[in-house]
């Protein structure tokens, strides 16, 4: 029995083992949330020709573009990727002029800080080394940066004396990304451990009120310095951020905020990922809301995040880069980053609406006049999904939209009356974000055309073509009958004896004056001659009758001669003659004898 079982034991023990690399790979890549993904939707919407990134329609901006840069870098994809319009985001930056941009009049830019910003995102993007060739005309982010620290100073500053802590926190997190020498940033460390307030939180200047922002980067900055979980001022600021947290899970930036903000939260569970906490342990009290169900309230259906609930805010591509960064940390990234994600837990880019059926095929041919046009679809997997109204058909240039079937996932339109040629079909897919994709079909129609009718040819064909007359049917005129010719009441005849029983005196039938029957023309492969013989025949009836008339009056006179006894010359009476030549047995009429 025991070495029945060992074979499945060891096919069971195999099994794991070839199951064991695919399960702990596809634990490495855990499947993003909806929240993320929508919000990577969001921004690939807002990434414009050149490859940077703006809100509203507007030109790429220099200023946003980082921030895109490391919402994506913390969604474990790399900026590099994302190509649209001619470039990605790396190579928009390095066309800009980075030092005009920093050195600005404009309030929202400060110097050293948007340095700092740079080389995270360009150190996130897996191009370390374009920190020290950067922008156009290229310069050093690092020279650049550290010229921001006043001499025999720890802190930077972008002077005048303002935003020493923060503009410090960050300088700490970009040297560490970029690997700088400890040794040339570590005073910068010691200074920036040594500024918080007495409730345990950092202001964005010394002694300035403390901000849940502020504060969160100074943790990050600590513990990009070296400074661990446990050190002291570390838990005091983190224990400040977890008390700014509201019963919906979100934080206010400060201890006199009664509202939630999207920005202090997302910074918030930043700092707290750092520390090795689970920002979803925070449950907001006794309702069990978290930071990321916060977060989530204030995402629209275009994938965007408010700035609080109802306001969207000044700039909410901005706001929305920040948040994903923030419910990155979900999934355990966090500032700085030291690079892309490892390959095995990258992501390949995916934001376009996809097909995924489209007829009549590309290049197809069509016998008939009428095609029927159908698509299905759908946004990516995690998108912000098909927007009905974004979907746009037309069909040779012309707009077909409004006559077609269309819904958030399938599309159709039958065609009528296509005439022969090339035709072509082009669908436009929009999701909520504001991502399109177009596909453009071509078909042919060639319908046969229904066989003319000959046409006669005005060149007569080597053999005519013979057109015969009806036949025509020649009846016989009817027999004419001659009445007995009536003796002279003045005249007897007796018959003489040799009239007994001679043949020349019996009475026998006059001769028929009717004509024979002239066949007609009839129609057959004779041709024309049988036509030709029945009207010559036809023509010469009446000289036939007018002939056969003058004969019988001829006759007729003879005889009334023989009636009076007038012999003929050469003997016989008229009447014995007529008798010799028409009577019956051809009989040679007697000698005439005298009297």
């Amino acid at each position: 029995m025991a070495r029945r079982l060992l074979g499945p034991a060891i096919a069971v023990l195999l099994c794991g083992a070839l199951l064991a690399p695919s399960t702990a790979a596809a634990a490495k890549k855990p499947l993003r949330s909806e929240a993320i993904m929508h919000g990577l939707d969001y921004l690939h919407a807002n990434q414009r020709t050149g490859g940077g990134f703006a809100p509203n329609g507007t030109a790429s901006s220099a200023i946003d573009t980082p921030w895109v840069m490391l919402a994506i870098s913390a969604a474990k994809e790399a900026p590099e990727l994302w190509r649209a319009n001619g470039g990605d985001p790396v190579a928009y930056l390095q066309t800009q002029n980075l030092v005009a941009v920093a050195e600005s009049d404009s309030e929202e830019v400060n110097a050293p800080v948007y340095y700092a910003q740079c080389i995270l995102a360009f150190v996130a993007s897996g191009k370390p080394n374009t920190v020290y060739q950067a922008g156009t005309p290229r310069v050093n982010l690092v020279d650049k940066l550290n010229a921001y620290r006043p001499v025999s100073e720890n802190y930077y500053s972008p002077g005048g004396g303002k935003s020493k802590v923060s503009t410090t926190a960050w300088a700490i997190l970009a040297l560490s990304a970029a690997e700088q020498e400890y040794a040339d940033w570590s005073s910068s460390v010691t200074w920036l451990q040594n500024q918080p307030n007495g409730d345990g939180g950092f202001g964005v200047d010394s002694g300035g009120t403390s901000k849940v922002d502020a504060t969160s980067v100074a943790i990050l900055a600590l513990i990009a310095g070296r400074r661990s979980a446990d050190n002291p001022v570390v838990v005091d600021a983190i224990a400040y951020i977890k008390g700014r947290q509201h019963d919906n899970g979100g934080f206010g930036n400060s201890a006199t905020d009664e509202r939630s903000y999207a920005e202090p939260t997302s910074w918030a569970m930043q700092a707290l990922c750092s520390c090795g906490i689970d920002p979803e342990s925070l449950n907001g009290g006794t309702n069990g809301r978290t930071p990321a169900t916060y977060l989530k309230s204030l995402q629209t259906k275009r994938g965007s995040f408010s700035w609080t609930n109802n306001r969207p805010g000044d700039n909410p591509l901005r706001t929305t880069a920040v948040a994903l960064v923030g419910r990155c940390a979900t999934i355990k990234r966090h500032l700085p980053f030291h690079g892309l994600a490892p390959s095995d837990e990258r992501y390949k880019p995916r934001w376009l609406p996809e097909f995924k059926s489209f007829t009549p095929h590309n290049k197809a041919t069509f016998k008939v006049s009428t095609v029927v046009i159908t698509a299905t679809y759908a946004d990516n997997p995690g998108g912000t999904g098909i927007k009905t109204a974004a979907v746009r058909l037309k069909v040779d240039g012309n707009d077909k939209t409004r006559p077609a079937a269309i819904s958030s996932s399938r599309l159709s339109l039958k065609l009528t009356g296509l005439t022969n040629g090339s035709h072509t079909v082009e669908i436009k897919l929009g999701d909520w974000a504001g991502n399109t994709r177009t596909s453009t079909h071509t078909f042919t129609v060639n319908k046969s055309s229904p066989s003319p009718s000959p046409t006669p040819s005005s060149t007569p064909s080597s053999t005519p073509t013979t057109i015969r007359p009806p036949a025509t049917t020649i009846k016989p005129p009817p027999t004419t009958i001659l009445p007995p010719t009536t003796m002279s009441p003045t005249t007897t005849y007796s018959p003489g004896p040799t009239d007994t029983g001679n043949p020349w005196l019996s009475p026998s039938p006059s001769p028929s004056t009717s004509g024979s029957p002239v066949p007609g023309g009839t129609s057959g492969d004779g041709g024309w001659g049988p036509t030709i013989l029945g009207i010559v025949l036809v023509s010469l009836v009446p000289i036939g009758a007018a002939a056969s008339y003058l004969a019988r009056r001829r006759a007729s006179g003879r005889l009334d001669g023989a009636a009076h006894g007038k012999m003929l010359a050469g003997g016989g009476s008229a009447w014995q003659r007529f008798r010799g030549r028409f009577g019956r047995g051809g009989q040679t009429p007697p000698a005439a004898v005298d009297e």
